[in-house]
């Protein structure tokens, strides 16, 4: 009788061991087969489809800025006034001819932007477009013949009258406002000048930034 209860508890044990066993692999196996699946939310944010990014096309901008040709981009104005004197050595200037002439004139100067290439801009993006100027030019330098006049004229005694004299004086005059200008900063002011032009004009095209360089990569 005693044999017999022992033969059955151990049965009983075993069952139970062999039903915790079980368990315990179906428990695993339902642990694997769970998947994160993502919500659709989520599905549709990865398909959305990002709007395009167009740049403005730079042909259609250098074509606009070289049909503006010859911008003047700085005026400096000039007043002087010559001494032209001659032969007043001899016999105490009755041989010589002296005239007082004031010249008023102007030097015109800005950018030839007939000369912007393609190579010379860069659109960088949405915002921003690089861009290498043409060098400032001095356009022009002339005599103001409304303002500029003989203030005086003197002739010695045994001087003969030149009807040339005031023109030669001009001419004088003309060519050394020419010299005063290419000395001076106007080509630094119409440099200037001119990218201030052409950064208004870009900015109306919508960007925001305007580079300046000397040569763009």
């Amino acid at each position: 009788m005693k044999k017999t209860l022992v033969i059955v508890i151990v049965i009983l044990v075993l069952l139970l061991a062999i039903g915790i066993t079980i368990a315990v692999i179906v428990d695993n196996a339902n642990k694997q087969t769970e998947i994160d699946i993502p919500s659709n939310d989520s599905l549709e944010n990865l398909f959305v489809e990002q709007p395009a990014v167009i740049l403005p096309d730079p042909t259609v901008i250098v074509n606009s800025v070289q049909k503006m040709a010859r911008v003047e981009t700085y005026v400096a104005t000039y007043q002087r006034i010559y001494t032209y004197a001659v032969d007043q050595e001899y016999l105490f200037g009755a041989c010589g001819k002296k005239m007082v002439f004031v010249a008023s004139g102007q030097a015109v100067a800005g950018i030839d932007f007939s000369q912007f290439q393609e190579g010379d801009i860069e659109v960088v993006d949405v915002d921003t477009v690089r861009i290498k100027m043409p060098q400032s030019q001095i356009f022009n330098v002339f005599l103001n013949e409304n303002e500029s006049q003989v203030v005086s004229i003197q002739y010695g005694i045994f001087a003969a009258i030149d009807n040339q004299l005031e023109t030669a004086v001009r001419q004088y005059a003309q060519n050394d406002l020419v010299t005063i200008a290419n000395n001076s900063d106007i080509l630094t002011i119409a440099q200037l000048n001119g990218e201030d032009f052409i950064r208004d004009f870009l900015l109306k095209l919508a960007f925001s930034n305007v580079e300046f360089v000397t040569d763009p990569t």
